[in-house]
């Protein structure tokens, strides 16, 4: 948007100036000075000047590159900013991400890199100051683990972080009960 106004005022400017110079003048010396211009062999030979340049090879072929390069950086920034997430979106993705990764392994044995991509998620949300559940003590409650996970990422993604950490903390509250 910054640069939008730049735009505005870069050729915005020039035009007021023009308009502001042709106020200033009444119009009888609005059309003398019109006339000396339009006999002035220079003007009447610029745009005609202009048109030929602009209908060669090498600037059709400058011009439409020069357009792709600004097409190309535009549509860069705008695919960069919709894929894009917060912080905060990022953490909700791996909390949800984690909770279904351990859901689909196994009951019999948990795949070691799922336990690791849970240890990190564990370890993000306290960091964030989430109530995490309490060390694995010999024992795996993949149950609890996977309902932890479950409801902090539903709270996280509609309700915000403040109610996710209650629902964080009532769940380890009552996690051996």
């Amino acid at each position: 948007m910054k640069n939008f106004w730049k735009l505005i005022v870069f050729v915005g400017s020039p035009l007021l100036a023009l308009i502001a110079f042709m106020a200033n003048q009444s119009a009888s010396e609005m059309q003398s000075n019109l006339t000396s211009y339009a006999t002035n062999p220079l003007v009447r030979s610029l745009p005609n000047w202009l048109f030929r340049i602009m209908q060669t090879d090498w600037f059709l072929a400058v011009a439409f590159f020069v357009l792709g390069c600004v097409a190309t950086v535009f549509v860069r920034r705008w695919l960069a900013k919709r894929g894009r997430l917060s912080p905060f979106e990022a953490l909700t993705n791996d909390v949800s991400l984690a909770a279904y990764s351990l859901d689909n392994s196994s009951s019999m044995f948990t795949n070691p890199a799922v336990i690791a991509n849970l240890n990190v998620v564990m370890n993000k949300l306290h960091r964030h100051g989430f109530a995490t559940p309490p060390a694995n003590n010999g024992g795996f409650a993949k149950e609890k683990i996977s309902y932890y996970l479950h409801q902090v990422a539903a709270y996280m993604k509609e309700d915000g972080i403040a109610s996710a950490k209650r629902s964080a903390q009532s769940i380890v509250d009552g996690w051996n009960k």
